[in-house]
């Protein structure tokens, strides 16, 4: 058992919001101590706190949460509900990219459930927190740097693919930042779709995508210097096929691609970086809307 105060410490959280889960019947403590009015917690109670953060992460209010975790659910019911808090999100620029995809890989847990069970929704949750995350350096590439150093010693195949939103500051200003915010949303489930997934290489993941922020993302994957070119034109040609009318956008969005494999560039980590830039250059200074891959030589 814990006190309130180290349940709260040791998972992220403050004294007050326990309080207010109580107060809710959202997260009551397994023990009130009558004679001091001090709150105990059971290890075996983190697995709900987990799961109210992450459906407050995702956009629900904690009445929809406690009705949430509370009940069963029937798939076709949960789905409608999932699907309909997704299409919500995703038209909410400020969340657009993080709840949509959040609820899209709830949503395909749920999915996945047999037909006929009622569903209890700390089971599908504790899946989606239990999902990997490659350990972060002091910066964005120093996490990458880890992932080169560790395919070039084990003597893997690594492509890294640089993708650019082309004239993404024109989609913001023509179309406004909703649209801006779907097109990202597109381009990230599309790089999600198309690259592979499982036990691999990078820390449990055969892939590794990162939104740098802005119009430009990177994906490490591992694979063969083919593979990498066939995944980098499926990404482009799959956003370069969306239809964006229903946001009053008639213009496609594409994507400009740099592609560059440790095959050819594997001696030098900064180098195998503006190798990638390079070729990225290339697919812009050849009309955009293209893949380009750096050649040794």
């Amino acid at each position: 058992m814990m006190k309130i105060g180290e349940f709260a410490k040791e998972n992220n959280t403050t004294v007050r919001t326990l309080r207010h889960y109580e107060s809710l019947g959202l997260l009551m403590p397994a023990e009130i101590d009558r004679f001091t009015g001090y709150r105990f917690y059971k290890k075996e109670q983190v697995s709900r706190l987990k799961g109210i953060q992450l459906f407050k992460d995702l956009g629900f209010s904690l009445s929809e949460i406690t009705s949430l975790l509370e009940d069963e659910w029937d798939r076709e019911e949960l789905t409608g509900l999932l699907s309909r808090k997704s299409v919500q999100a995703r038209i909410d620029r400020m969340s657009a990219c993080e709840r949509g995809l959040g609820l899209e890989s709830l949503l395909a847990q749920v999915k996945k459930m047999p037909e006929g069970r009622l569903i209890n929704l700390l089971e599908v949750s504790d899946l989606s927190i239990r999902k990997k995350r490659i350990p972060k350096g002091d910066s964005l590439m120093d996490s990458f740097r880890l992932i080169w150093e560790k395919a070039v010693g084990e003597k893997k195949n690594v492509s890294l693919m640089i993708i650019d939103i082309d004239f993404f500051a024109r989609i913001n200003e023509e179309s406004g930042r909703r649209v801006g915010d779907a097109v990202i949303d597109a381009v990230r489930r599309s790089i999600e779709e198309h690259s592979p997934e499982g036990s691999g290489l990078f820390w449990g993941n055969l892939s590794v995508m990162e939104h740098k922020g802005g119009d430009e993302f990177l994906n490490w994957m591992e694979c063969s210097p083919e593979e990498g070119m066939r995944v980098a034109e499926a990404i482009r040609a799959d956003v370069a096929h969306i239809d964006f009318s229903y946001m009053n956008r008639e213009r496609p969005a594409t994507l400009s691609i740099g592609v560059v494999h440790s095959r050819d560039f594997g001696e030098d980590f900064e180098n195998f970086i503006r190798q990638g830039d390079g070729a990225l250059s290339d697919a812009k200074l050849g009309g955009r809307n293209r893949v380009s891959v750096a050649l040794p030589g």
